[in-house]
């Protein structure tokens, strides 16, 4: 029975860099061999051998366009014996208006008899991802807002995005169709201020973790103060005080009598008698004269 394995050179390459999802391919097997390449076009070698003595037949074949077999062994239907096959896989440089992020790409090794499927999966780097949040202040009847989102990312690397909040209060934090900005929905706070963490998680196709985070603030309930209530209205005829309803207005035909007086104020037609007098004031009733009585004979 053949055994095919297959070696890749080196080590992966750290270089720093981001990537995109990963491509939806159907892997067939398990994957034998991992390798990483830089954002620059180049090539490695992948050499396969077998522990038989006798010779084998296998075939080598891309799964993604930017990965290329050499033609020597990709124009071949099958191929024989030990090989050192190169693996020229295209530059993932973003230029102008496109962002090429790291991706992953698969190459598929079987025997003749099909005994053996292996795979060999390429991850390659690209662009840098970048996310900014920055922080919101709400008032506390305030129940959505928006929040810039600052990013390079393109659409197809929503699948990848997460978004979450740290308190229960924040019941959903959705990533708006114009890709600029967060929408957050909360409740209205009727207690004291509060605060919680908006959090934005991209996680690449090297398992790399890229995140962003901003404080999202909601202002303190202040309960709205108290109308004052209305003055009772004065009951008219209501009191005796001083200067409610004794005084009378001049003309009303009734007497406004000082303390203790006996003096009658002009026009009332009364007379008034200073003490100890017999003096008339003018203004007495018409057609009675009074005299002195000691001049009576």
């Amino acid at each position: 029975m053949n055994k095919t394995y297959l070696l890749v050179l080196a080590t992966a390459l750290f270089l720093f860099g981001s990537c995109t999802k990963v491509e939806v391919v159907e892997v067939q097997g398990g994957p034998i061999a991992e390798k990483i390449v830089p954002v620059t076009a180049g090539s490695f070698m992948l050499p396969v051998t077998s522990n038989e003595e006798e010779g084998f037949a296998w075939k080598l074949r891309s799964l993604s366009d930017w990965l290329h077999v050499d033609s020597s062994i990709s124009k071949s239907e099958w191929n024989f014996n030990n090989q050192n096959v190169r693996i020229n896989y295209d530059s993932n440089e973003s230029w102008q208006n496109n962002r090429n992020f790291a991706r992953v790409g698969y190459l598929v090794l079987e025997t003749y008899d099909k005994f053996e499927v292996d795979t060999i999966i390429v991850k390659q780097r690209g662009l840098t991802p970048s996310m900014k949040l920055p922080n919101v202040t709400v008032g506390a009847d305030v129940a959505k807002c928006e929040i810039p989102f600052n990013t390079n990312l393109t659409d197809q690397c929503r699948p990848s995005l997460k978004f979450s909040a740290s308190q229960a209060w924040v019941k959903s934090v959705k990533y708006l169709g114009n890709g600029t900005h967060l929408e957050v929905v909360f409740a209205n706070n009727y207690g004291a201020e509060r605060s919680a963490e908006i959090v934005a998680i991209f996680t690449d196709a090297l398992g790399e973790v890229f995140s962003a985070k901003c404080v999202l603030t909601q202002a303190a309930y202040v309960a709205p103060e108290p109308e004052p209530e209305p003055e009772p209205e004065p009951n008219p005829g209501e009191g005796n005080e001083p200067g409610e309803g004794t005084e009378q207005t001049p003309g009303s035909g009734e007497n406004t009598q000082p303390e203790g007086g006996n003096e009658q104020t002009p026009g009332s037609g009364e007379n008034t008698q200073p003490e100890g007098g017999n003096e008339q004031t003018p203004g007495g009733e018409a057609g009675t004269e009074q005299t002195n009585p000691e001049n009576v004979k």
